[in-house]
């Protein structure tokens, strides 16, 4: 069975650097997800959504 793979478009909303908390709810829970299929530790979880978080700028604005 092949793995599927999401590709996420931060800046969808346009160019005022902005995403729906409704999107990072939806980015959080499929990584979510897929870490329980996969029987993810706590502490690779923790570094997962950390970087996760960390790669959305400090300057966009959730909406």
């Amino acid at each position: 069975m092949g793995k599927k793979y999401v590709k996420w478009e931060f800046y969808e909303n346009g160019t005022d650097e902005s995403i729906s908390g409704e999107k990072v709810n939806e980015i959080i829970e499929e990584i979510i997800g897929i870490m329980r299929k996969n029987g993810i530790t706590v502490g690779a979880a923790r570094k997962i959504l950390e970087d996760t978080i960390s790669s959305i700028i400090e300057e966009t604005k959730i909406t």
